[in-house]
């Protein structure tokens, strides 16, 4: 039997099987089952062997800040840490991208609304 290297071993959790994670990851699934129509949920998993250092730039606060976009109900999407980018329309092509919001205004940003 293959013996696991020390980062690859499951490190145990003061919270028992449902950590804080899994509770949020249980909240959205559950809206995503229960949403009319499409409701596409992206699950990002850690894994030790493989991938050891695919997590690290969302791992560090300062970096995640640069990293992640809250979704919060009938708010615009924005992130960075002092909120200056956002998402946007594309005009040329109806797609999405990442815009400084001083350069597009806050008009131009996606409200994300989950109802839609």
């Amino acid at each position: 039997m293959r013996s696991l290297s020390p980062s690859a071993r499951r490190r145990p959790s003061s919270h028992g099987p449902w950590t804080p994670t899994a509770r949020k990851l249980t909240t959205v699934l559950r809206a995503a089952a229960q949403h009319r129509g499409t409701a596409p949920v992206e699950i990002h998993h850690h894994c030790p062997v493989f991938n050891d250092i695919a997590f690290d730039t969302l791992k560090d606060p300062q970096e995640r800040l640069h990293r992640t976009v809250p979704l919060l109900h009938v708010q615009t999407m924005r992130f960075g840490p002092e909120g200056d980018y956002g998402v946007v329309r594309a005009p040329a092509t109806g797609g999405l991208r990442v815009a400084q919001v001083a350069a597009t205004g806050e008009d131009a940003l996606i409200v994300h609304d989950v109802t839609a």
